[in-house]
């Protein structure tokens, strides 16, 4: 939305393909996935060994940060984003935040015109 590539780009129309290419696309731009949430994921098998290293059917593009990705913003503004991004973004749905308070954000307050100025 915010640019004009999207962050995980479908690759191929086969579903199974498609789903490699995204999650080695992730450990690129998100890095790998911890351990303790590989191990109660039923088919994090079919993508990576017993100690987490990537063995998926595609490999892994070259890592990439979130702020080469996102060019829109900058200083704080983009700081923010950021923030709110990878928290988002977090491996673990467990670690992510409620709807609530991703709603709360500082980030979202500011595109509301509710920032704290102080």
């Amino acid at each position: 939305m915010l640019e004009p590539e999207p962050l995980f780009k479908v690759y191929s129309h086969d579903s199974g393909l498609n789903e490699a290419f995204r999650l080695a696309h992730m450990v690129a731009i998100l890095g790998p996935p911890p351990l303790d949430f590989l191990k109660r994921s039923a088919t994090s098998a079919k993508y990576g060994d017993d100690d987490g290293k990537w063995k998926g059917s595609v490999p892994i593009p070259p890592p990439t940060s979130l702020e080469s990705r996102f060019t829109q913003f900058d200083g704080q503004r983009k700081t923010k984003f950021l923030d709110f991004i990878r928290k988002l973004l977090e491996w673990d749905p467990q670690q992510r935040p409620s709807s609530g308070d991703a709603y709360m954000h500082p980030w979202l307050a500011e595109v509301r015109g509710e920032e704290d100025d102080s």
